[in-house]
């Protein structure tokens, strides 16, 4: 799973929400209930989906706010596990809250920085 999109805005993430799902790309949403803490709320999906959802969101963005509000796409690089290669990464609970981020492999359960 890649995070595609994030915000602190609520609303926002609903109108993202909205278009992926009218575009029938599977999502999933993080730190919905806590969306005013660190980090937002993330909206992530496949894989394989990855690059279309980014297209559809920019068009969006671009349709509504004259491209100002593109930057809030995420383009980070993927965290790959320096165990196994998988790219089945999430960084770990208590790590969002520090400046150190750790991460665990879902593929092989490796826990790293």
């Amino acid at each position: 799973m890649g995070i595609v999109y994030e915000s602190n805005d609520i609303s926002e993430i609903a109108m993202i929400q909205s278009v992926l799902g009218g575009a029938g790309i599977a999502f999933t949403v993080y730190d919905e209930l806590h969306y005013k803490r660190i980090g937002g709320t993330k909206i992530a999906v496949r894989d394989d989906q990855e690059e279309e959802a980014r297209a559809i969101i920019e068009d969006y963005l671009q349709s509504v706010s004259g491209g100002s509000g593109a930057k809030k796409i995420v383009k980070e690089a993927p965290i790959y596990c320096p165990e196994c290669n998988s790219k089945d990464c999430v960084q770990t609970f208590w790590s969002m809250f520090t400046n150190t981020p750790k991460y665990k492999c879902r593929s092989c359960g490796y826990k790293f920085k």
